[in-house]
């Protein structure tokens, strides 16, 4: 018997006995509370006849794929595994819950036309293939993925795409109403994607394959570590909870409280700083071993700062360059050493102007983005279109599609226009004084800093 056999049978009897004792005819959902792995076969269902189970949740594990599952499922939680496909899932299925798993490169969805809920956070899928029509709520957080294209989407209404680094959106639709989007996020159509493509016709050339080897490697670091970081915090708050509960078991009986064990060494403690930009844990024993795990944060700054300090600098150059010609012009230096100096400071001035190019173009792109105002005003103008339409149901006395026009068409575009506009949207009140304070920025607070030295890992 291989792995992969007795696997199965293991699992089997688990579902087994989450089965004992339910109803044929009334159990409607499986929560498999024990953790599986490997293979998972499903067909137990089917064979002892619970032909009424829609929903079936498993706990985190190490399931590598589920086969011959019921076409009565409709939702399938799996969160915490170790899946790495998507393709025996049934047609029928509606809900496929797959984040912090195995999947990698790309899925293909043409089959599930029913799907309304897929979360796929937290893996490394590069591509996501031909997303259902009747899709509403999409997670993609966490991944790779540089291209997503919605054209096909009509009634998404809830899209998660953080952490993707490099993520192009092909025609978002209207219908958005909540969304968390990566930090350097471009909005395109279609036609523009062909366009690009047609218009870039370049021969193959080896520079290009090393930037996108560079690129992808970038990418893989960055998702590398927000999985470090998890990862650190996932230990500090299991060392926290043991931590509080001896304090708590303790408390009355006055007695030391033992410190939960290293996971180096196993002897009690673990130390905790966040210091000198790192993240890091470390056996916290009076004669510690050599066990640790650090997360190296990058040295980050103040984007507006840094830009502010990149366009004084070149100012410098300049005045320093008309400062040395007047001298050479009054004879206080030497033509050779004037040359010399002019060199040098010519050097700087290029440098410097490459730099600060560098930075306008990221400050165009997240202050003045002329593809998100397209959009924006693509959206303004339906809205006026709708308005009219409104106007005109409502001196018809059509007060079903003035309320339904107003909540399910105008409603979502303004919220899309208002996320658009202001990525980063904040409400606090003073419970003092009751003063409600709303607290708007164009972007995110993540891009308002800025890496200038090692980067994260």
């Amino acid at each position: 018997m291989n792995n992969n056999d007795e696997s199965i049978i293991n699992n089997v009897e688990i579902i087994k006995q989450h089965l004992k004792n339910k109803n044929v005819n009334k159990t409607v959902e499986l929560n498999v509370t024990t953790s599986c792995s490997g293979i998972v076969d499903l067909s137990i269902i089917s064979n002892l006849k619970f032909e009424h189970i829609k929903k079936i949740y498993f706990v985190p594990g190490e399931i590598t794929e589920i086969i011959n599952i019921p076409v009565s499922i409709t939702y399938l939680s799996i969160s915490s595994n170790k899946i790495k496909t998507l393709d025996n899932f049934p047609e029928t299925i509606e809900y496929i819950i797959v984040d912090n798993n195995n999947l990698s490169d790309k899925i293909n969805l043409s089959n599930y036309i029913y799907l309304k809920h897929l979360n796929v956070s937290k893996n490394k899928l590069i591509q996501i293939i031909d997303l259902p029509k009747m899709i509403q709520y999409l997670n993609i957080e966490y991944n790779l993925i540089s291209e997503l294209f919605l054209s096909t989407c009509i009634v998404l209404s809830t899209l998660y795409a953080d952490y993707n680094p490099n993520l192009t959106i092909y025609n978002c639709p209207d219908t958005i109403i909540e969304s968390r989007y990566s930090s350097n996020i471009l909005f395109r159509t279609t036609l523009q994607h062909i366009e690009e493509g047609l218009s870039s016709n370049k021969e193959f050339n080896n520079d290009d394959v090393n930037n996108s080897v560079i690129e992808d490697q970038s990418r893989q670091n960055l998702v590398e570590f927000k999985e470090n970081l998890q990862k650190y915090f996932e230990i500090k708050n299991t060392y926290m909870k043991k931590l509080k509960k001896q304090q708590k078991n303790t408390k009355n009986d006055n007695k030391l409280v033992e410190l939960p064990p290293c996971i180096g060494c196993g002897k009690p403690g673990i130390h905790f700083s966040s210091l000198n930009n790192k993240f890091t844990a470390s056996c916290g024993y009076i004669t510690p071993c050599n066990w640790k795990f650090i997360v190296f944060r990058g040295k980050y700054y103040y984007f507006r700062d840094v830009l502010t300090e990149a366009i004084t600098a070149l100012e410098d150059i300049k005045e320093n360059i008309i400062k040395q010609k007047m001298d050479t012009l009054f004879g206080y230096i030497n033509d050779n050493k004037s040359a010399e100096l002019f060199d040098k400071q010519l050097g700087y001035y290029k440098s410097s102007t490459e730099l600060l190019n560098k930075y306008m173009t990221i400050y165009i792109k997240y202050y003045s983005n002329p593809h998100k105002s397209e959009i924006i005003q693509q959206k303004q103008k339906k809205i006026q279109q709708l308005l009219v339409t409104l106007t005109e149901e409502l001196e018809n006395g059509n007060y079903d599609e003035v309320v339904r026009l107003q909540v399910k068409e105008i409603l979502p575009l303004k919220k899309y226009i208002t996320k658009l506009n202001y990525e980063y949207t904040n409400i606090t009140t003073n419970e003092d004084t009751g003063i409600i304070k709303l607290d708007q920025d164009q972007v995110t607070l993540d891009k308002l800093e800025i890496n200038l030295g090692e980067r994260p890992k």
